[in-house]
């Protein structure tokens, strides 16, 4: 790979919008640009979102501000729904967004060929979070990467250096405990994919696992605050914060912290800029670095929804006609239309009314009789914050020339920047007979109340003409819609050219009818294989386990060729020792292949037979029709699919989730010197479903999700063309 030397430019600073008001705040409050869904196609279809009524507006309003505005259409797509989600595209392609964030990888190429002038970001869920996998990307045309958030910087310096792509890196806000893109529990469990934009956040339920009860798979929130100068030493060209289905003062929360911390250079106050957000939403402890640095540490298996901040204790609890007094130590104001949040015995919520204050007592009134003395108080909604957040405006600061002579036109120039607008009146200006236009009542008459705009400079040439201020004021009205047309235009993208789409232009068949077997290096037996073709899913990836395959196929006389299950999750460090095991295997038995799990397997098609897993989330036959123009041998289909017409189908315990966390660190104090990852790990919900951990190492140690094999979730199909039999 080519070594790409790179600058470091002031990052962007992305902000979310959910809804109209996220946005105005989102831009009110300094972000550089906006992420943002149409009503489809979306990860967060929840939200209440924009639509292609509004989007023309939407995008024309941020591009005024110089604010630009990226569009997702960040989940999978079944083959019925592609001429939906082009059109959908269209819509905002031809309103001027600037960039559409994608996961599906069938999708990605198809809109390069409908859109060609189209600009295209990699989704997080698309899961790139090495070199290789990033250089996939950047040959069908992409210009930015939106990493996973389990990457290492380590990783992100090298996507920069060998790719030279824009890094796009998530820094605040909430974390999904599964490996970005490859969480299937929501969807295998209920039917609702967080693929396509209906997760059901099981992960945040409460789990029990020998005699410990907790939020075992609910991750704090992510706070990079403090790394932000780090991370654009290594490559970061933008900063994201997560956030499309939180309220609009959390927007304006975090775009104002991170504004105020990258515009002073990385310096700040961090704790009262962590704090400044909590008082918006904090789950749990709010600070983790998640999997930038080594030793981390993601659960809070106490919390995992917001808490706000402890302000006090209930000291005194009475009954008062047919409410309960609840009188309260704190050092904090609670005011009227706050929300507090009390936790003892139990955990209940209550809305302020009335407050009275007694010998240093706040002393609120509810008719919820869940809270107790001694419990702890936290201000879960701090209304007159709040109100402060959603007061920022915006302004642009205009220069303005006048001309006012005898005998000429009335002529006004409004300038922005290097943007110039001007106005000329057809009818000529005369002497005036008595008080004259000055500067004085040029400046009183011209007024920007009803505009973007703020007066910055004013001259004004004159030689003592008579103007009426009916004509002033339209001067100033045209002069302003001008200078907006022109602003918007300035920053605006020129896509324009769409070409035909033709669907029998991506017309796709499977290649074969080969059937797989998925087994991992202890159970490689002649009688699970029978005719099918190996695929070996490793415990343990290096040299050592490669040796053993070998003897293994060699004893049971295996003649076929041999697939290496490629992890989804894989260092760039850790590439390497795939490299090596493949290497390893292939002079040792010559016939080796890989099944490729991320984009990042892909980079083996010039050397290995590559089959498309179940990782890569084929969900339609332009994504295996895209993969097998690359030279892909087979497609597996994505798990969530009951039936198909383009990849092999899979049964066995597919893994619900891919975690990179140790969740033995999480519930048996386990640590890398005193590893306790050889001992069954079972999870219970709440109603009792089973679920059990299955552990693999590479460099580092994976883990997976999957239902308990006593606990019937799935049934295997014998007939199916995968069968997973780990």
């Amino acid at each position: 790979m080519e070594n790409f030397d790179y600058t470091l430019p002031k990052p962007e600073l992305l902000a979310p919008a959910g809804d109209i008001e996220s946005f105005n705040q989102a831009i009110d409050c300094g972000a550089d640009a906006v992420y943002l869904g149409l009503d489809g196609f979306n990860a967060r279809i929840k939200a209440e979102n924009f639509n292609k009524d509004n989007i023309k507006q939407v995008i024309d309003k941020a591009h005024l501000y110089g604010v630009k505005v990226y569009i997702t259409v960040n989940t999978l797509v079944l083959d019925e729904e592609v001429e939906a989600f082009l059109e959908l595209v269209k819509t905002a392609y031809l309103a001027k967004a600037d960039a559409f964030i994608v996961q599906d990888f069938g999708m990605a190429k198809l809109l390069k060929t409908v859109y060609p002038d189209i600009v295209l970001h990699a989704s997080t869920q698309m899961g790139i979070h090495n070199a290789d996998g990033a250089m996939v990307l950047k040959n069908l045309g992409f210009s930015r990467v939106v990493l996973s958030r389990e990457t290492k910087l380590k990783d992100i310096l090298d996507i920069k250096q060998k790719t030279g792509l824009e890094i796009e890196f998530f820094v605040q806000g909430a974390l999904c405990v599964a490996f970005s893109g490859n969480c299937y529990m929501s969807s295998l469990k209920n039917g609702n994919s967080g693929n396509r934009g209906l997760c059901k956040q099981l992960c945040r339920l409460k789990y029990k696992t020998d005699g410990k009860t907790g939020y075992l798979l609910s991750p704090n929130d992510l706070c990079l605050m403090e790394n932000l100068k780090t991370l654009v030493e290594n490559g970061v060209t933008s900063f994201k914060i997560e956030g499309r289905l939180k309220r609009p003062a959390y927007v304006s929360a975090t775009v104002l912290s991170y504004r105020r911390i990258i515009d002073n250079n990385y310096n700040a106050n961090f704790d009262e800029e962590k704090e400044s957000i909590a008082k918006v939403f904090s789950r749990g402890r709010y600070n983790t670095t998640a999997y930038l640095y080594d030793n981390f540490d993601i659960i809070d298996v106490k919390n995992q929804a917001h808490y706000g901040k402890q302000i006090g204790t209930v000291k005194h609890v009475e009954n008062f006609k047919d409410l309960y007094k609840i009188s309260i130590i704190s050092n904090y104001t609670i005011n009227p239309n706050d929300g507090l949040k009390f936790v003892g015995k139990n955990e209940t919520s209550v809305g302020v009314g009335n407050v009275d204050v007694n010998k240093g007592l706040y002393v609120i009134y509810t008719k919820n009789s869940q809270i107790n003395v001694n419990d702890k108080v936290y201000k879960a909604l701090d209304f007159e914050y709040e109100k402060s957040l959603l007061s920022n405006k915006k302004q642009l600061p205009v220069d303005v020339k006048c001309k006012f002579n005898v005998g000429t036109g009335a002529e006004i120039e409004l300038v922005y920047k290097n943007i110039s607008a001007k106005i000329l009146s057809d009818v000529l200006l005369e002497q005036a007979k008595s008080q004259p236009l000055d500067y004085d009542g040029v400046l009183k008459q011209l007024k920007f109340n009803d505009t973007p705009f703020i007066l910055n400079n004013l001259t004004v040439e004159t030689n003592g003409v008579f103007l009426p201020k009916s004509t002033l004021n339209g001067l100033r009205r045209d002069a302003v819609k001008l200078l907006i047309d022109k602003i918007i235009s300035v920053n605006s993208p020129k896509n324009e050219k769409i070409n035909d789409f033709i669907a029998k232009d991506f017309n796709f068949s499977k290649k074969t009818d080969t059937s797989y077997v998925i087994l991992d290096e202890f159970n490689i037996e002649k009688d699970k294989i029978g005719d099918k073709t190996i695929i070996v899913s490793p415990k343990n990836y290096n040299n050592d386990t490669a040796i053993s395959i070998v003897n293994k196929l060699k004893s049971i006389n295996y003649d076929k060729t041999l697939y290496l299950n490629l992890p989804i999750v894989a260092t760039g460090d850790e590439v390497k020792v795939l490299d090596n095991m493949l290497e390893k295997i292939s002079r040792l038995y010559n016939n080796v292949g890989v099944v490729a799990n991320n984009l990042y397997g892909l980079k083996y098609l010039n050397i290995y037979p590559v089959i498309g897993g179940t990782g890569l989330n084929v969900y339609n036959s332009y994504t295996a029709k895209a993969l097998t123009d690359l030279n892909v041998k087979d497609i597996f289909a994505n798990v969530e699919l009951n039936i198909n017409d383009f990849g092999l189908t899979y049964s066995g315990n597919h893994p619900l989730m891919t975690l990179c966390h140790c969740p033995y660190k999480a519930t048996k104090n386990s640590t890398c010197n005193n590893c306790k990852g050889d001992t069954l790990l079972n999870y219970t919900d709440e109603k009792g479903n089973k679920y059990k951990i299955r552990r693999y190492k590479v460099l580092n140690c994976y883990f997976e999700l999957v239902f308990d094999d006593n606990d019937k979730e799935f049934t295997l199909n014998n007939n199916a063309n995968v069968l997973d039999l780990r």
